[in-house]
């Protein structure tokens, strides 16, 4: 059978996740010779956090606009005064752009170190990027996963920034303006006790996902049923809240693999225990990974001229250079976008 396949400081519950005064971060989700070693992790990975914060300040020009700027990646962001003015009156009033986060899931955003309260991650980054560019504050709220949307719906946030997939089912809900690539692999114990080397093999398996995810719905939508027309057992889905629980699941032998977006298993793999916990399964049929898709920033459908706003800004850190930078810094260069697109997941 074949498939088709900066930081700042936050707290649990909705908090406010304000840019922190310092120095500048700086440049810091296969069997038989398909299993990625560390070492081409390593290379894909190759990223250290220097430090916590980024520097920042604010003035205000002649025409009342908030002029702000902060250090993100080792480049120096301004306001753009004309992209300040396509905001919302709401959020230039409230001089804050409220971002919606599920914390950890490295190297997209996670803690600067265990038990810190300080963020980090490539969306933190662009989070400040963006809200430097249109003159407010990047303010996060940490909530679960499958929260997230409904919380833009609700206007408990203006945004989802946290690796949320673009996919037709969610556009129903939320508008999505495409910053990143990704795909879905599988994670598996080092020496791969199972022998998985593709999706057929998870068949009857304890598979691990992040409740919520796109990794989830592929699994029941589209795998599952292809088990069951082919004959075979299905999976024995265990879905858990965030990326250390996937990844604890499975080295706890609570799961036999999880399927996670290949940005954060690549993450894990390199990660944990000095890469000594954890590899990557590539499907030699699908050596890109399974149902690759457009990573989005979610804004609600009701809220177009934020979302406009939001795809003026990217592409203005995607011509001046800052968004690479922000790319390379975490080790997803060759997920980086060459313009802002709208909804081009399918």
């Amino acid at each position: 059978m074949g498939f088709s396949g900066q930081a700042g400081h936050v707290s649990q519950g909705r908090s406010r996740l304000e840019p922190c005064s310092g120095a500048d971060l700086g440049h810091t989700r296969r069997p038989h010779g398909l299993l990625l070693g560390v070492a081409a992790l390593a290379m894909l990975f190759a990223v250290a956090i220097l430090a916590g914060c980024g520097a920042s300040s604010s003035t205000t020009s002649a025409s009342g606009t908030a002029m702000k700027t902060a250090t993100v990646a080792g480049v120096q962001i301004a306001t753009d005064p004309a992209l300040a003015a396509t905001l919302p009156e709401k959020v230039k009033a409230s001089g804050v752009l409220r971002v919606a986060m599920n914390i950890p899931y490295p190297p997209w955003e996670m803690y600067v170190s265990e038990g810190s309260n300080e963020v980090t991650g490539l969306d933190w980054d662009l989070s400040q990027a963006l809200a430097t560019k249109l003159g407010v504050t990047a303010s996060a709220i940490q909530m679960p996963f499958d929260s997230m949307i409904p919380s833009v719906q609700a206007d408990k946030a203006d945004v989802v920034i946290s690796d949320l997939s673009d996919t037709k089912e969610r556009q129903a809900t939320v508008d999505f303006v495409d910053y990143a690539l990704d795909s879905i692999v599988i994670l598996v114990l080092k020496g791969n006790p199972q022998n998985i080397a593709s999706v057929d093999d998870l068949s009857g398996k304890r598979v691990i996902v992040n409740s919520g995810s796109s990794q989830a719905s592929w699994a029941l939508k589209t795998v599952q049923p292809q088990f069951k027309a082919a004959g075979k057992p299905p999976m024995q889905l265990i879905q858990l809240p965030n990326s250390p629980a996937l990844t604890l699941g499975v080295k706890a032998g609570k799961g036999d693999a999880s399927l996670m977006d290949l940005s954060a298993a690549a993450w894990a793999a390199k990660s944990y225990d000095n890469g000594n916990a954890f590899e990557v399964v590539i499907d030699p049929k699908f050596p890109n990974g399974y149902n690759p898709a457009p990573v989005g920033i979610g804004v609600s459908k009701k809220n177009t001229q934020l979302r406009d706003s939001m795809q003026k800004a990217l592409q203005a850190l995607i011509d001046d250079g800052a968004y690479a930078k922000i790319m390379e810094k975490w080790g997803l260069g060759a997920a980086a976008v060459q313009s802002a697109q709208l909804n081009q997941g399918t």
